[in-house]
């Protein structure tokens, strides 16, 4: 069952206003639509087409906002970081692929019980154990499965205006249908000032119905147009195309240390071939090294305060 202070955050995916629990439904105090409660877990999927206005700011060809022009880099770590763990003590499939760092948790804030520390995309609620280490309240948000607090989208997030502390997505907004949408909703729950963590796609396969695997400039674009102020934006490069590829079922029913194989020697040729040619470090944003193989980006971005 969720707590009260989890309840107090929800929101009608309709029209926004808030929800009353009666045990067994949640009853929008807007428009009245009942949402069913089972087994403690709140269904807040829309009930019918929701129209939405999306305005988009187009700027002259070759006129891009500088401060959404970042190159990767690798992101440091935080020195007053809460969570300070080393990668490969997190269990295997919180660190695989475009998983955990250490760096990269250590960014998630310290909080209080008070604060809310939104999982949006949690699955089974895999990352939940390292997230609950920040001291704030947990929720659970994802489309589908028992383990979610909450089952929603992301473009139309059941979550009341700026009530979020923290959100944390592992790279779940390429598996949404409209991931700039997504965005600016992400940005609309937390509150000002606060963080999303998240990571993205790129160079993988195609897996769990994904959709929008793209370049560093495409992540820049979403973060762009959700409002952000980007804190750090690295390229993943311990998780290289080649080894996405080989290591996601290129080789199908084959044991898996063949793929890992292949992606090593190719990976190893490949840092070979970057000392012998420095010249490509001065490529151009989203043409350089490593964003251009990545198999895919972490950030750290917040709602301006």
């Amino acid at each position: 069952m969720m707590d009260q202070r989890l309840w107090d955050v929800l929101a009608c995916p309709s029209c926004s206003k808030p929800l009353e629990d009666a045990e067994s439904e949640a009853v929008c105090t807007g428009c009245g639509l009942r949402y069913p409660v089972t087994n403690g877990q709140v269904d807040l999927h829309l009930r019918g087409p929701k129209q939405v206005d999306f305005t988009f700011t187009l700027r002259p060809f070759g006129d891009d906002d500088p401060k959404y022009r970042i190159r990767p880099t690798p992101i440091p770590m935080n020195p007053n970081a809460v969570i300070d763990r080393d990668a490969f003590a997190f269990d295997d499939e919180l660190w695989y692929g475009n998983g955990l760092t250490r760096e990269w948790t250590s960014w998630l804030p310290g909080g209080t019980e008070d604060q809310i520390l939104l999982d949006l995309g949690c699955g089974h609620r895999r990352i939940e154990s390292v997230l609950r280490q920040t001291g704030m309240s947990y929720l659970g948000i994802d489309v589908a499965g028992p383990e979610p607090h909450v089952l929603g989208v992301a473009e139309a997030l059941p979550v009341a205006d700026a009530s979020i502390d923290t959100l944390f997505t592992l790279a779940v907004l390429p598996h949404t249908q409209r991931p700039w949408l997504a965005a600016t909703e992400i940005f609309r729950v937390l509150k000002p000032g606060g963080v999303w963590l998240g990571s993205a796609q790129f160079l993988e396969p195609c897996a769990m119905a994904s959709r929008h695997h793209v370049t560093a400039l495409g992540v820049l674009d979403w973060m762009e147009e959700g409002g952000f102020e980007v804190d750090h934006f690295e390229a993943n490069a311990r998780w290289s195309g080649v080894k996405a590829i080989s290591w996601m079922g290129y080789y199908p029913r084959r044991p898996k240390q063949i793929g890992r194989a292949v992606a090593a020697t190719v990976d190893g040729g490949h840092k070979l071939f970057r000392k012998l040619r420095p010249d490509l470090e001065d490529k151009p944003l989203g043409e350089g090294l490593p964003e251009a193989y990545a198999g895919g980006f972490r950030f750290v971005v917040r709602r301006p305060a």
